[in-house]
């Protein structure tokens, strides 16, 4: 790894706008923006009073987004100016078309990008994600929402370049997550630990996770929680006699109280399934 260095917090400013407090906030996201209830509901929020654009990794946005107050824009590594994944190489294409296209074209634009990559940068390029930084800058935001540890990196940049305010939510314990390699770890929490007391606000999801946070960082930022969950209300409320239904969404691990749920379902046999 080349030396690392910290980097001193610059004093913020927020622009001014002609409309008073209304301010240009992105949010960085990695995952599947329409399947994450929780970014919909803050972006839609913020929408109130601001203007949103929330950044993702992809290539293809979901319908269902089209027409939100928020605006979803997904960024793809590029080469030049073109997708390092081109059209040929993609799943859509007959099998021996997408191995020729990926040994040729796929293989130099790989070369070419790692280059890039390694000119400067202080970690590896999937967590300084120069596509999303760059996409980031041409908007210059005032305020920038980093949607767990994976984008915080990349929004301190941003935010670094852009004088903007820095804003992160942590959707959980990042680096006790079952699926985070070892070898990955250590850069996440080195940035955790470095960046933690330099940011501008702290979202999070329990009070226990924020307590735990700003303890282990020794900080005095005051967590906002915001609890996960739908974006709609159902019009009806369900019959009070009617079971009540679990349902559980997301990555099945050992310590999310999986197994301890399916126990406890003997006792709740006519009440709950």
């Amino acid at each position: 790894k080349k030396t690392k260095k910290v980097v001193s917090k610059p004093k913020k400013t927020l622009k001014k706008t002609t409309k008073g407090n209304y301010m240009k906030v992105i949010m960085l996201v990695t995952n599947d923006v329409a399947r994450d209830g929780r970014v919909q509901k803050e972006a839609e929020a913020l929408s109130l009073q601001h203007e949103v654009t929330i950044i993702g990794s992809g290539s293809d946005a979901a319908t269902e987004l089209l027409g939100r107050p928020y605006e979803v824009k997904l960024v793809f590594p590029s080469v030049d100016g073109k997708p390092l994944l081109p059209k040929w190489g993609t799943q859509k294409t007959p099998y021996l078309l997408r191995v020729l296209t990926n040994l040729t074209v796929t293989a130099r634009r790989q070369k070419k990008w790692n280059r890039i990559c390694e000119n400067g940068m202080r970690f590896p390029h999937y967590i300084e994600r120069p596509e999303m930084e760059h996409a980031a800058l041409t908007m210059m935001p005032d305020v920038v929402h980093c949607h767990d540890l994976d984008t915080l990196w990349v929004g301190y940049k941003i935010a670094q370049q852009a004088g903007a305010m820095l804003v992160y939510d942590s959707h959980e314990i990042y680096l006790a997550l079952h699926f985070l390699s070892d070898l990955f770890k250590p850069d996440y929490e080195e940035i955790e630990t470095e960046i933690f007391s330099q940011i501008d606000g702290f979202v999070t999801v329990s009070p226990e996770v924020g307590q735990y946070l700003c303890k282990k960082y020794q900080s005095d930022i005051e967590p906002v929680v915001t609890y996960n969950g739908g974006t709609h209300i159902v019009e009806t409320a369900r019959p009070l006699n009617g079971r009540i239904k679990f349902f559980f969404q997301g990555a099945f691990a050992h310590d999310r109280n999986n197994l301890e749920l399916i126990e406890a379902m003997p006792g709740l046999r006519e009440y709950a399934t």
